[in-house]
């Protein structure tokens, strides 16, 4: 299971919950980077917008991760193709705010889709052991 960028730990799990975290691993990674990564566009007016062209590294590291967690298909092998360089993302945060405290947080704020600052914020914690934490 990948808990940050570079580490993983092994849980003993059954087939189910392992082909089920596996699935949810790469949806977490597509959410972390999904400015970086093609889409199609569905509608014009969406807060969060995909960069033009897709980051090869973004790519090659969801290969990587899909083939790291037991996932084959001809469309991993070639996004392994591509280059693979090493990015650097800085944290002064360890853990992610999993509540709010003080006045009510506007409701735009909480729901829909985020805004691209609060979308950079967070994406570093989206990852399985966060939103699994029950704390």
């Amino acid at each position: 299971m990948q808990v940050t960028k570079t580490s993983f730990k092994f849980e003993p799990r059954s087939l189910t919950d392992r082909l089920d975290l596996g699935d949810r691993q790469i949806h977490a990674y597509a959410i972390r980077h999904v400015l970086k990564m093609p889409y199609k566009r569905i509608k014009e007016n969406i807060l969060i917008k995909s960069t033009v062209k897709a980051n090869k590294t973004v790519l090659r590291g969801f290969a990587n991760l899909a083939k790291r967690l037991g996932y084959q298909s001809p469309k991993i092998s070639n996004l392994k193709q591509l280059p693979n360089v090493t990015i650097t993302e800085e944290s002064n945060q360890s853990m992610p705010l999993l509540v709010t405290s003080g006045p009510r947080v506007p409701r735009k704020q909480r729901c829909g889709l985020p805004n691209a600052q609060a979308h950079e914020e967070d994406r570093k914690f989206v990852f399985i052991n966060n939103l699994h934490n029950k704390s």
